[in-house]
């Protein structure tokens, strides 16, 4: 984990989750990820799938572009859980200046790895998010579950649910997943 990686996306690129793999971009520890263009999902069947997945990693930043979900074009009514970025048990993470639209799920997903365990409670903390937008997403913009120190500002949330709705269809949700987080 003392390797530090720089990561730079230009133009258009599609993610097409292969069969039974629905996490396109798994990011580690130490990474700057600079977008410059379009991050686009195909048309998928999945109920749940991550774009970015960031799980259990620290020193992670996410700066621009934009992440274009299926919302319009998903195969099937199953599941709620398309996720833009997904955060679990991890710190240190920042996302600024980056457009997250028409996920089938969330923009943002902020939580813990094992949700359901009583026992194995690790948090995510540290979290920035600074000029992001989470627009015309299906379930929410951001969910936060599991989470302490997240500090968002200068962010837009507008359009939840109105391509496809998904309960509860906020910009920004607190939602604990049960009563360990």
């Amino acid at each position: 984990d003392d390797v530090y990686n720089k990561v730079v996306l230009n133009g258009t690129i599609e993610i097409n989750f292969p069969k039974n793999i629905s996490s396109g971009l798994i990011l580690k520890s130490n990474t700057d990820v600079q977008i410059n263009g379009e991050i686009i999902v195909n048309p998928n069947s999945f109920s749940h799938y991550r774009v970015f997945y960031l799980e259990g990693v620290s020193n992670v930043n996410i700066d621009g572009g934009v992440i274009v979900g299926d919302v319009e074009s998903h195969i099937g009514n199953e599941g709620e859980f398309g996720m833009g970025i997904s955060i679990v048990s991890s710190k240190y993470v920042s996302i600024s200046n980056t457009k997250i639209i028409k996920m089938w799920g969330d923009g943002i997903y902020i939580g813990r790895m094992n949700y359901e365990s009583p026992t194995d409670v690790v948090k995510s903390e540290n979290i920035t998010i600074r000029n992001t937008s989470c627009n015309l997403n299906r379930r929410q913009g951001i969910s936060l579950t599991c989470c302490s120190k997240v500090h968002i500002d200068g962010c837009t949330f507008y359009g939840t649910g109105t391509i496809k709705y998904a309960m509860p269809g906020y910009g920004i949700d607190i939602e604990p997943n049960n009563q360990y987080d």
